[in-house]
């Protein structure tokens, strides 16, 4: 419970909940939205195992990239979280192939950044000590947020 009392701390379960806002919507509506907007079905179902594997690349990368003198995890993930954002809010204005292929890449790779990163910028804000309670709790916040927003973004889907 002290860990609420860190300045810190509040930022990051914030930054989590409202990643978390988003983070499950193109996994969960990316084939739908692709077959709406005419994309033939085999297409549509590999724009969803293309983010998988881009993320799976990137998350090794971005472990690497953390590791290098100089990087700093928290900014490293700052940055991929605010690409990944403004890639899913352009990924709905331009829907054809070649874009939902880009957006694929690019949410992929950022949103990879944000999954592995997420426990060593704990480590660097709080200390070794303090991380897994400290975890624990973030998961709480994102926990929550990713149960009511899928939803919610699934009505507003179909609406």
């Amino acid at each position: 419970i002290s860990l609420l009392q860190n300045y810190s701390f509040i930022l990051l379960a914030f930054s989590g909940f409202f990643t978390m806002m988003g983070f499950f919507v193109p996994f969960i509506y990316i084939v739908d939205r692709a077959e709406k907007a005419g994309i033939d079905k085999d297409s549509a179902v590999f724009l969803l195992s293309a983010i998988g594997i881009f993320n799976t690349v990137a998350r090794i990368l971005c472990g690497w990239l953390s590791s290098l003198q100089g990087v700093s995890a928290l900014h490293l993930n700052n940055i991929f979280i605010t690409a990944g954002g403004i890639a899913t809010i352009f990924s709905g204005m331009f829907v054809s192939v070649f874009s939902q292929w880009v957006y694929t890449c690019i949410f992929g790779i950022t949103c990879a950044c944000f999954s592995a990163l997420r426990s060593i910028i704990v480590v660097d804000l709080l200390g070794l000590d303090k991380l897994t309670n400290a975890f624990g709790i973030l998961l709480l916040f994102q926990g929550i947020a990713a149960i009511f927003v899928s939803f919610l973004a699934g009505m507003s889907f179909f609406f």
